[in-house]
Formats: C-alpha cells, sequence, structure tokens
C-alpha cells in the first residue's frame, strides 16, 4: 500500500502517455473501487483515495484536487475538467467559543452520476448529490443537489438549462 502510494505521487509529473499508465496502475490499487479505462493526467492531487470510488471511463485532467475524507463515488463515463476541486468534508464552525481548527469536520459523501461533465475550476462541496447526466459549467460552486440532466452554473451554482 505504501509503495503505491509512492508511485502514485511521485507519477503526478510523468507525461502522457507513459504517465497515465503508471497513474493508473498504482491510483487503481488505492482507490476503494475503480472501473475500467481512468485516464488521471499530470498534477492531480488526490487524498483519502480509499473512501473514492470510480466507474468506468473516467478522466480527471490536470490539476484537480480530491479528497475522499467523507467519501465521493464518480460514475460511469464522467469527465473532470482540468482544476476542478472535489471535497467531502467541511470544518465545523458553530461554536464561537473554540477555534475552528478545535472543532472537527462534518464529513459528507459527494456522488457524480453517469455521463457528467464537470467544466474547468469548478469547485463541488461536500454532501453534493449531482443526478446522471449533468453538465457543469466552468468556475462554478456546487454546493446543493441536482437532479438528472441539469445544466448548471454560477457561484452559487443553479439550473441554467436542461439537456
Amino acid at each position: 500500500m505504501l509503495l503505491e502510494l509512492f508511485i502514485a505521487h511521485m507519477s503526478r509529473y510523468l507525461p502522457q502517455p507513459f504517465g497515465i499508465k503508471v497513474r493508473r496502475a498504482a491510483w487503481r490499487k488505492l482507490f476503494k473501487r475503480c472501473g475500467k479505462g481512468l485516464d488521471i493526467y499530470e498534477s492531480v492531487m488526490i487524498r483519502k483515495p480509499q473512501n473514492i470510488e470510480i466507474g468506468n471511463n473516467v478522466s480527471i485532467n490536470e490539476f484537480c484536487y480530491l479528497h475522499g475524507k467523507g467519501g465521493i463515488v464518480i460514475g460511469d463515463n464522467v469527465r473532470i475538467a482540468p482544476a476542478v476541486g472535489i471535497f467531502s468534508f467541511n470544518h465545523k464552525f458553530a461554536d464561537r467559543k473554540t477555534p475552528i481548527v478545535k472543532q472537527g469536520y462534518d464529513e459528507k459523501e459527494v456522488f457524480i452520476g453517469q455521463d457528467c461533465w464537470i467544466g474547468y475550476g469548478v469547485t463541488i462541496t461536500a454532501g453534493v448529490r449531482l443526478g446522471r447526466g449533468c453538465v457543469v459549467g466552468a468556475g462554478a460552486v456546487v454546493t446543493g443537489d441536482f437532479p438528472d440532466y441539469s445544466v448548471i452554473a454560477g457561484v452559487p451554482a443553479k439550473v441554467i438549462g436542461r439537456r
């Protein structure tokens, strides 16, 4: 396990196509579940991979950050553009008398349905559920759930159309 983690992180800078093959082999052993046809491009950062499930034919492009603390499920045929952040936890901050750093975390699974396209620079927060076939416009901040085939954009993200 440590060797695979070392290889996965050290391979971040290997160019394609060799780098994709090395990253695919290393990461698929670390994920909770991983389908066939995973492409992970350069400079992707992944934390807590043991809580991440990935379907078939998924691509994760450059400079993405996935943190699986609360769990992440990515369906088949999902495309994730560069610089996307997916966070399955948030800091607790309700108690003003206690420093935020000492309040712990809220962990909530992120679910991305099949055939979704996540645009450049999107942020997806803990507990979000994207239905099948959703398209998320570049730069959106997704804080809520969206039904199948929604086209969403904005900060915070909202439905702007249907496919």
